[in-house]
């Protein structure tokens, strides 16, 4: 599926595109600041992101050959109860010369409408220091559940 506003295109993640999305979540791991990173190595980041395109859902924004932001989610039924299908988001991200822009509305608009066509229950998550206000997605019908921390015990 390809939406399109602003000359900034979604569209479905293709292999091609792994070398630039793992760059870019370097990026990610770095304003996540954590003590261990959360790839380990560039061939395991390779194959992680793999696996999310051909089994899973990656979306890209681009303009014209230009990549602008990326957006992944795991297909996967609920732990508690396995009748409920869930798309996770696991990241999504802005590289940032591109934020400001719409990449990062658009890449969302496109992952939830996925969701609505393939799962019961659509779950986002916003990092402590992301840009992105919650407010964005109250108006599109997410309710907070949950609030995630994470203690470094290393």
């Amino acid at each position: 599926m390809l939406f399109q506003r602003s000359n900034v295109a979604v569209r479905r993640a293709r292999l091609a595109d792994i070398d630039w999305i793992v760059s870019e979540l370097r990026e990610f791991a770095a304003h996540y600041n954590t003590k261990k990173p959360l790839f380990p190595d560039e061939m395991h980041a390779h194959q992680v992101i793999s696996s999310m395109i051909d089994g899973h859902v990656v979306f890209v924004a681009e303009r014209g050959t230009e990549l602008h932001g990326f957006i992944g989610g795991i297909i996967t039924p609920h732990f508690m109860n396995p009748t409920i299908k869930t798309i996770a988001e696991m990241f999504w991200w802005v590289a940032k010369e591109h934020r400001g822009s719409r990449a990062g509305l658009l890449l969302l608009n496109e992952f939830i409408a996925f969701g609505e066509k393939n799962a019961d229950w659509i779950t986002v998550s916003l990092e402590n220091r992301s840009p992105v206000h919650e407010k964005c997605l109250l108006k599109r019908g997410f309710i907070g559940q949950e609030r995630s921390y994470l203690r470094e015990v290393v």
